[in-house]
């Protein structure tokens, strides 16, 4: 969904730009100057960032403990599977029903909790590229500035083909944000 919704910002702004070129050709002429682009990684910016590496810390602490309750709650499982298959050939069958509910029971609740902790790990993830968006947003502004960018793209795969080193202003973005 991301990456498309990517895509279809970079056609857009890709048109916008042919399309306010196409429509000013006066004064696109009258100034001689090429529209100027810069491309930059942000996976790579994210990764090698002092913020992008307290983000993943914070999700790694975050996933070794659901991992940890996930793990015990399995256990439980487990030990009631094997009570239900040791039971199975038992006189008492209220007995046996029990343990195949409770069994079930705890079965689902594994996996609700498993989802939970997935969307819990997603908005953590979310909340924090969030903060790290802002973060970099003045360093963008203040090379966009600099440099007289008129657009700067996310190199992602799909939306970005190729990249020549003269564009790639990746590295540039990370030594600023030292």
């Amino acid at each position: 969904m991301k990456i498309r919704t990517l895509i279809q910002a970079s056609a857009l702004a890709l048109s916008v730009l042919a399309v306010t070129s196409l429509s000013q050709p006066a004064q696109a002429q009258a100034q001689d100057e090429p529209i100027k682009i810069a491309v930059v990684s942000m996976e790579q910016v994210i990764a090698q960032s002092a913020a992008g590496s307290a983000l993943n810390e914070k999700l790694q602490a975050f996933q070794a403990e659901a991992q940890a309750q996930i793990e015990a709650q399995q256990k439980i499982i487990q030990e009631l599977r094997q009570k239900v298959a040791d039971g199975v050939g038992s006189t008492d069958q209220t007995q046996l029903i029990n343990l195949q509910k409770q069994y079930e029971d705890a079965t689902l609740q594994l996996r609700r909790f498993s989802d939970d902790k997935q969307r819990e790990a997603q908005k953590i993830r979310s909340e924090g590229l969030q903060d790290i968006q802002k973060q970099f947003d003045p360093v963008f502004a203040a090379i966009q500035e600099e440099f007289n960018y008129d657009l700067i793209l996310n190199q992602q795969s799909g939306v970005v083909l190729m990249v020549g080193d003269s564009i790639n202003i990746t590295q540039m973005v990370i030594d600023r944000l030292k």
